[in-house]
């Protein structure tokens, strides 16, 4: 036996231990990563191969505690412990089965048949071993062996093959996806998995009782010159590390929802200002009413205010120009197959709770959603199509009814009405149509806008909430551990280290609370439309002046407004957070300033304070302050740039540069 092998037949245990740490570090991966919500196929059964994984690594870590008792003790039996895999293995080896069989079905390459191989290869299983148990000669654990060897043959190794086979399925659907580098893990995955299903499917422990297999343990270190189990573990470790390398899908989907959230936003705000422009050129022919009406509509569409907001405006407009005294305003529920009311204007309060919702085909409202064609009507007493009585009851005569739409889809109805004759002319239909659209973009646009925000919010939430569990984590540990100590202080008569330690224990806790209300205060902090960047920041630094007792003011030069594109108010609003985070500290400060202003044709905002500072880091030297890189990295992402500045005892400044967004076409 040459050096190598006989070192690593010394020190098989650590072997084994580092066989299922790879397997159970691949399954807590896995259960971290796949609770994010995906629309990808192979997530329908990655909870299979995590709940394998953690399997396997119990049945290594039990062999390996087997190894140690029997260091210990060469000669007592250890039947309990020898159980323990040879029962763990099996049963991992069902859930590998079952992930393969998924794997492959969800890709759509295999029929509902093979659905059935985990319960017939679980049967071949239990036949081999009772066959195996009674040609047995007089051994007491002779079963052990034979359940382990037949669980290789039978369940460990067709086990392997099918997920083998799945992965390399899945890679093709991660090569149409533009996701080669996943798909590359995947085949990495599958040749892992092909090579441990010969390891540890094929090659066994040798026959207690009769003559050994061709393929075994000793016949393969004879062969090999080193045991097999350095390969198996080796074998794990690679399909560990492939399996936690394709988890980055997660990710990467996660990014590219948001890419085409905010994709989707630009093109509808493009179109959006297209259909501006032709709507303007139509009604340059009519009167100043008609253009004064159009451009407040388009005014606050491009602001971006509340969504109810500009539907209030725009109603307005259109009652104004039409000369009518009532009109109101449905959204389309898709789900409920309902229009809600979203505004209304002169309607009595009978009227508007009788008109609360539609079905659709109900009603003119109902009509126009189902059809997409406006109808106008002007004897309403005489249409049968007005099915609700509290409509005739309230005395209308001249009813209309427009879609509001964009890019096809019906998004909401304005419906306006009379309790007076009144005609529309084929010119005055469609320009209500052409504004029904343009009102059609702003629902778009605030729609996308809000999910967009949205997903950001939740992304940074998420982060937040990483940080902030691992910071708990750590801090809770600490003071356990002390406390620990400090009850022992206390035991052996130790008062005044007792004491020491005590106070110790609660300026920790102090701090902890603070990083639990700035965390918090973090979170509570996102940018309404409504309210918009320099409100929010107001309210975030009165916030964290009271919780950190450092005074921070917002400080704005004249004639520097701060116009963003959203995703940029976002980050920027975080990296402020971040500094001001970096401030309370580290810094010692007593006065922190964010300041506002113009630096051509970008917006310059600088978050200052009057600490003891410190050296930054030069290049060739090992980055240490992971926040700092944070913040550069946000502040890249939206185009923009990110210095800091700091000298010891001279504070510190952290200087941000990004693009100004060119709002309502300037």
């Amino acid at each position: 036996m040459n050096p190598v092998s006989s070192w690593l037949g010394a020190n098989r245990v650590l072997v084994t231990f580092v066989h299922g740490l790879a397997f159970f570090a691949m399954g807590l991966a896995i259960a971290l990563e796949a609770r994010r919500p995906s629309k990808l196929k192979l997530v329908q059964s990655l909870w299979l191969l995590a709940a394998f994984a953690f399997l396997q690594g119990l049945a290594q870590w039990a062999e390996m505690f087997l190894l140690i008792q029997r260091q210990v003790d060469p000669v007592g039996g250890h039947a309990a412990l020898e159980t323990i895999p040879v029962l763990l293995f099996p049963l991992s080896a069902l859930f590998l089965i079952e992930f393969g069989v998924i794997s492959i079905v969800s890709a759509g390459s295999c029929r509902w048949r093979l659905q059935w191989a985990p319960l017939a290869l679980l049967s071949l299983w239990l036949v081999a071993i009772i066959q195996a148990v009674y040609s047995l000669c007089g051994l007491g654990m002779g079963w052990l062996w034979a359940a382990d060897v037949w669980a290789r043959y039978t369940l460990f190794l067709p086990g392997c093959i099918l997920s083998a086979i799945a992965l390399l399925l899945h890679s093709r659907s991660f090569r149409e996806m533009k996701l080669p580098q996943i798909a590359n893990y995947c085949i990495g995955a599958a040749v892992a998995f092909g090579v441990t299903a010969v390891l540890s499917g094929l090659i066994v422990a040798p026959d207690p009782c009769h003559e050994a297999p061709f393929l075994n343990e000793s016949a393969f270190l004879a062969a090999v010159g080193l045991p097999v189990h350095i390969f198996r573990a080796a074998a794990s470790a690679s399909i560990a590390c492939s399996v936690v390398s394709i988890l980055q899908v997660f990710e990467i989907e996660q990014k590219r929802q948001i890419e085409a959230a905010t994709e989707q936003r630009f093109l509808v705000q493009q179109e959006a200002l297209e259909s501006q422009r032709r709507a303007r050129e139509a009604v340059e022919r009519w009167s100043t009413q008609l253009e004064d009406m159009l451009n407040t509509i388009t005014v606050a569409i491009g602001r971006l205010p509340e969504l109810t907001e500009v539907l209030d405006i725009a109603l307005r407009k259109v009652l104004e120009l039409t000369r009518l005294e009532m009109g109101w305003v449905f959204l389309v529920d898709e789900e409920a197959k309902e229009l809600t009311l979203c505004t209304h204007r002169g309607l009595s309060c009978r009227l508007a709770r009788g008109l609360d919702r539609l079905r659709f085909d109900e009603g003119l409202a109902g009509r126009v959603a189902s059809s997409g064609e406006p109808i106008v009507v002007e004897n309403v007493a005489e249409d049968p199509r007005l099915t609700r009585s509290v409509v005739k009851d309230e005395g209308l005569r001249f009813h209309a009814s427009v879609p509001l739409k964009s890019k096809g889809a019906i998004l909401g109805i304005m419906s306006l009405a009379s309790c007076e004759a009144h005609t529309f002319s084929d010119q005055e239909v469609a320009l209500l149509v052409a504004i029904g659209q343009q009102i059609g973009m702003a629902i778009e646009n605030a729609r996308l806008y809000e999910q967009a925000q949205r997903v950001a919010v939740l992304e940074e939430r998420d982060r937040l909430g990483r940080e902030l569990h691992d910071g708990l984590a750590q801090v809770v540990g600490y003071l356990l551990m002390q406390s620990r100590a400090a009850a022992a202080m206390l035991a052996a008569g130790q008062t005044e280290r007792a004491h020491t330690q005590l106070l110790e224990m609660q300026r920790v806790a102090k701090d902890a609370y603070g990083e639990v209300r700035e965390a918090i205060l973090g979170l509570r902090t996102t940018i309404s439309p409504g309210a918009g960047l320099l409100h929010t920041l107001e309210e975030y630094l009165s916030g964290y002046s009271r919780q950190s007792g450092i005074c921070a003011r917002l400080v704005i030069d004249e004639g520097a407004p701060l116009e963003l594109a959203p995703s940029a108010e976002i980050q920027l609003l975080r990296i402020i957070q971040e500094a001001l985070t970096n401030v309370r500290r580290h810094a010692h400060a007593k006065h922190a300033w964010v300041r506002i202003g113009l630096e051509g044709e970008q917006a310059s905002i600088t978050v200052e304070d009057d600490g003891r500072g410190f050296e930054p880091v030069q290049p060739g030297q090992p980055r240490r302050h992971f926040g700092l890189q944070t913040m550069k990295e946000r502040a890249q992402g939206v185009g923009g740039s990110l210095r800091v500045l700091s000298k010891p005892g001279q504070g510190t400044r952290v200087v941000v540069r990004l693009p100004i967004s060119r709002r309502n076409g300037g």
